[in-house]
């Protein structure tokens, strides 16, 4: 098998993560289904910042494997946020459903 370049580790391991979150995000989704009405609204409140903050990183992720190496440093950063944010509205989802 061919050693993977920096920038395919990159997109692996931001991958990886991704798929991680929305695991934890459909999870989240179903708990929410069983809480009582007012905690109920409150989640789904959260729902869409989370669900945008998902396709925005899709989005970030498609433009980084068109770009070219020049931008990759910057794209790096910028997945890397995106993916920061996202995993910080995922975790502040689960605190609500454990109030």
């Amino acid at each position: 098998m061919a050693k993977m370049t920096k920038e395919e580790e990159i997109r692996e391991r931001l991958s990886i993560e991704m798929d991680r979150l929305k695991a934890r995000l459909l999870e989240l989704k179903a708990k929410g289904r069983k809480l009582g009405l007012e905690a109920r609204l409150e989640f789904e409140k959260a729902l869409p910042t989370i669900e945008k903050g998902q396709e925005e990183f899709k989005a970030r992720l498609a433009d980084w494997a068109k770009a070219g190496e020049k931008a990759t440093a910057d794209m790096k950063k910028g997945l890397e946020r995106a993916a920061k944010e996202m995993k910080k509205a995922v975790d502040d989802a689960a605190a609500h459903l454990k109030k």
